[in-house]
């Protein structure tokens, strides 16, 4: 079993859904953000800026910088 960050779970469920549903896609499934784009029907830059906020968002979480 991969060691994850206990904190990690309670982080991303705290993400708005767009954020979470981007930021799961992309960082832990492997989806190209174009993929991504297609699928969920936005804009590839809508893709990058849930992603961009979203890790943002959990980086200040988990006590990283932002």
């Amino acid at each position: 079993m991969p060691w994850v960050e206990p904190k990690l779970p309670s982080a991303i469920a705290r993400l708005p859904e767009s954020q979470r549903v981007v930021v799961v896609m992309v960082h832990a499934l492997g989806w190209t953000q174009a993929e991504v784009a297609r699928f969920l029907g936005m804009s590839h830059g809508s893709v990058q800026k849930h992603a961009e906020r979203g890790l943002a968002k959990l980086r200040k979480s988990l006590g990283g910088a932002a």
